[in-house]
């Protein structure tokens, strides 16, 4: 059975943390598989519970000593025959297997990019993933060689819609009527919430439910309020849940100025939501507009508006575009699909290997 180590570093939210957690359990039982990770506590925890062997690094300190140590002797105790690191930290930190040769194990170092990172840690590489056409694209243009670069997407959890219960509107709304329009991720300039509230001083009659936390928290308060919108306006924080909350949203809004991929999006189509976003490089991948989603300009209120307006205008639009995104992503983004592409990947991998 094929030996891999994953390594991430990552924080305590985001997209591809909770990628990971997806797919982590999804391997365990199709390669004999070891983990190390920062010691987030409720992450290693949900991790051992699924029967996952997981050992914990420190991931801190501007060298990093003890995490390249202690990532060495990972190496060398689990003599992987591959090991994928997750975004910048956790590669730059796995130690070369050429430099090295004499001490580790022989290994295949993965790294895996869910966006246009900076190369110069990944100089070590053996290969690299890309969760979009667009990251694998960018990694060729910087010279790596289209052989060694594999575009492997997220997958969602496609679940029976029928099992869901909404979220009950009127713990936060007067009415079970209100449409809602939903958002969710974390509360930074880069996600483009600014561009939606202020788009809520147009839609009347109508509630912006927003999950995330996030450093422009303040910010955004003081801006519905200055608009006068702090009313239609619920910052409901993070949620780990959001299945609920889906399934009560009329539409949901991604209006991120930068966005590589857009999981929200996927999971928002999995759970029968239609979608509006921002044209960024993601969105623009993934959403056929008019088919599976409406894209709008970047930072453009009145666009915006406008796409907002014509898809709470008729319930069988909206009803369209939940359809077209919901077999757009269980085509594509299926957990069997992208579970598969993976293994298929890693074994691609190790017969180049053996035919080096």
């Amino acid at each position: 059975m094929m030996r891999l180590l994953q390594a991430m570093a990552g924080g305590p939210q985001g997209g591809a943390e909770n990628f990971f957690m997806r797919l982590a359990p999804q391997l365990e039982n199709r390669v004999s598989q070891k983990i190390f990770l920062k010691g987030y506590r409720g992450r290693i925890d949900a991790l051992k519970d699924q029967g996952l062997k997981v050992e914990q690094g420190s991931f801190t300190g501007v060298f990093a000593l003890k995490t390249r140590l202690q990532f060495f002797q990972q190496i060398q105790k689990s003599k992987p025959d591959i090991v994928l690191t997750w975004m910048n930290r956790a590669t730059f930190l796995c130690p070369s297997s050429k430099i090295f040769r004499k001490f580790l194990p022989p290994f295949l170092h993965v790294g895996r990019l869910g966006g246009f990172y900076n190369l110069k840690y990944y100089r070590n590489c053996d290969a690299l993933i890309g969760n979009t056409k667009g990251i694998a694209k960018y990694l060729t243009e910087k010279g790596w060689p289209s052989a060694k670069v594999f575009y492997l997407p997220n997958f969602v959890e496609i679940p029976d819609l029928s099992t869901i219960t909404p979220f009950c509107k009127t713990i936060y709304e007067s009415s079970e009527e209100v449409p809602i329009i939903l958002t969710a991720g974390r509360l930074h300039e880069n996600k483009g919430f600014d561009t939606l509230i202020r788009a809520m001083v147009f839609l009347k009659e109508t509630s912006l439910w927003i999950l995330g936390e996030g450093p422009q928290e303040k910010y955004l308060k003081n801006l519905a309020r200055d608009l006068g919108v702090s009313d239609r306006v619920r910052f409901l924080g993070w949620q780990e849940n959001l299945g609920q909350f889906y399934k009560a949203a009329t539409i949901f809004v991604c209006p991120s100025r930068h966005e590589p991929l857009g999981n929200v999006i996927l999971e928002a189509w999995a759970h029968g939501c239609p979608v509006i976003a921002a044209d960024s490089s993601g969105p623009q991948e993934l959403i056929a507009s008019g088919t599976t989603g409406l894209l709008f300009p970047i930072d453009d209120v009145p666009a915006l508006v406008h796409c907002l307006k014509e898809a709470l205008r008729t319930e069988s639009f909206r009803n369209h575009l939940q359809k077209e995104g919901r077999r757009f992503v269980e085509k594509n983004f299926s957990k069997e699909k992208v579970v598969g592409e993976y293994l298929s990947c890693f074994e691609l991998l190790l017969r180049q290997k053996k035919g080096t």
